[in-house]
């Protein structure tokens, strides 16, 4: 587990040493609500299993991106299958 923000930068992009855009949404997350800085250590992933350290790299106020540093790590589906189910509730009346 990292101590440091995570954001989403798609499946194609994760490659070491890569530059890859961060999604609008993220980038105020990371700039605005977290107010990081270029420099700054975060964590990308692409949403298949695949995550790598990175260092955010400057950007304007609403995009900018992430250097991918060289360790792309890659993780397994989990051998437990987990099935969630939701009850709902009646109303009061």
């Amino acid at each position: 587990m990292h101590a440091f923000p995570r954001c989403y930068v798609g499946p194609a992009a994760i490659r070491a040493g890569a530059r890859v855009a961060v999604l609008p949404e993220d980038w105020h997350h990371l700039v605005r609500v977290l107010r990081l800085k270029a420099g700054d250590p975060v964590c990308v992933f692409d949403g298949a299993g695949r995550d790598a350290d990175g260092v955010l790299e400057s950007g304007g106020s609403e995009c900018g991106a992430v250097r991918v540093g060289a360790a792309v790590r890659q993780h397994p589906e989990p051998a437990v299958r987990t099935t969630l189910f939701q009850a709902l509730l009646k109303s009061d009346r």
